[in-house]
């Protein structure tokens, strides 16, 4: 006799299992416990989405005219287990601004996604260990100054990536 689900359970535990010779393949298991061990109530959990990404490099600070526009790149290492998939919702690799997060940016976006989204990557997908390269475009502001442009690697919908201290100083002259 199997147990209702019961709004008491406070812990589970799920379990995969493959094997090619088997009938199903795939076997899945769950058990739902009614109490969770004192010791773990206080730990943090966190979820790990398998999305990781490590600075790999960038292109120099440029120096512009008011009005001209110039392009940019930056390269993320991959380190996570799950590959970047471009045009696949929760699984693509964009550069969004940063310091502070998703500050719209629409005095230097020349062709972004959106005001805080500059790019995706170059190629249709990022698998574990390669580096996914972002290029985008920068127009500089009608008026004389320095201006800082930060960004990260972000999975819309899931995750930021790893904040690498990313950031463009653009001078216009």
């Amino acid at each position: 006799m199997v147990d209702e689900i019961s709004a008491n359970y406070r812990a589970i535990g799920v379990g995969r299992a493959y094997s090619s010779g088997s009938t199903y393949r795939w076997y899945w298991t769950a058990d739902f416990g009614g109490m969770v061990d004192r010791a773990s109530t206080s730990a943090t959990i966190s979820f790990d989405s398998g999305f990781h990404a490590a600075w790999s490099g960038q292109s120099p600070d440029p120096v512009l005219s008011p009005g001209q526009v110039t392009q940019l790149v930056v390269a993320l290492r991959n380190n996570g287990y799950r590959g970047w998939y471009v045009g696949s919702p929760g699984q693509e690799a964009r550069l969004g601004t940063s310091a502070p997060l998703d500050v719209s940016r629409s005095d230097l976006a020349y062709g972004w996604l959106s005001p805080n989204r500059l790019a995706t990557t170059t190629t249709s997908y990022v698998g574990p260990g390669q580096v996914g390269w972002f290029s985008f475009q920068v127009r500089a502001p009608s008026t004389p100054g320095t201006y800082r442009l930060n960004v990260r690697g972000v999975i819309d919908g899931t995750t930021w990536l790893e904040d690498q201290g990313i950031a463009f100083t653009i001078t216009v002259r």
